[in-house]
This record gives C-alpha cells, sequence and structure tokens, in this order.
C-alpha cells in the first residue's frame, strides 16, 4: 500500500468514526429528551381506555336494567293469566265475582285483582267483562 493510500484509508477511518460517534451522540441526546411526548401518549391511551369502559359498563348497566323490567313484566302476565282463569272457575262454580291473588317471587310482591262484572243478559252470546289490575 503506497503512502497515499494508507493516508486516504486512516482518514476515512476516521470520518466514519466521526460519523459513528455522531450517531452516537444524536441518539444520547434523543434519548435524554425530556419533552415528555412519550408520558402525553401515555396518558392520551389512557384517558381513551377510560372512555370506553366506562361507556361499556354503562351499557351493561342498562341491559341489567332493562332485563330486570322485562322479567318482570312476564311475571305479572302469568300471574295475571292464572287469576283470570282462577276467576274463571269461581264464575262458573257460582262463587263471588272479585278475586284478590297476592303472590311473592324473588322477594317481590305481585297483587293481581280481577272483578267480574255481570252482562246485561240480552242473549245467549252476551260477554260479561273481567277487570284485572295488576302491580308489583
Amino acid at each position: 500500500m503506497s503512502a497515499v493510500q494508507k493516508l486516504y484509508h486512516i482518514k476515512n477511518e476516521g470520518s466514519a468514526a466521526t460519523k459513528k460517534g455522531d450517531k452516537m451522540k444524536k441518539k444520547k441526546q434523543y434519548m435524554n429528551n425530556n419533552s415528555g411526548i412519550v408520558l402525553v401518549t401515555v396518558v392520551m391511551v389512557i384517558l381513551v381506555l377510560t372512555v370506553l369502559t366506562i361507556s361499556v359498563m354503562s351499557s351493561n348497566v342498562s341491559q341489567i336494567t332493562l332485563t330486570k323490567s322485562v322479567e318482570n313484566r312476564i311475571k305479572t302476565e302469568q300471574l295475571s293469566k292464572g287469576a283470570m282463569w282462577l276467576n274463571y272457575t269461581n264464575i262458573m262454580t257460582g262463587a263471588a265475582g272479585t278475586q284478590t291473588v297476592n303472590e311473592t317471587l324473588d322477594g317481590k310482591t305481585y297483587n293481581i285483582s280481577t272483578t267480574h262484572k255481570q252482562g246485561d243478559g240480552s242473549g245467549p252470546n252476551t260477554t260479561d267483562p273481567l277487570q284485572m289490575t295488576s302491580s308489583y
């Protein structure tokens, strides 16, 4: 290797080392950057996840409330049907036309009151109204 080639080789090695040193300085400077962009990003992600969690929980609470309401209506309807047939049986046997049914299911009391009103008797196919009131 000639002297010029050796100088060129040493010069290139020095500049590569300098470039490598500059990259290390920039990397170190980047790692020591205290601008807080990572903190802001993490806080935003946590905020978005919190909002999503709250919305899912709110939806679940609404579903539970709706389910309880539907459950109570179904129980009331079934108890009302039973009270209607009880009243029908009493009408057929000639007993009084007013019946009250109080039933407790799962700690909740359902009250059903049925009242039979005599029709006008104008013909064999006349209907007698039956008034039902339910509460829970």
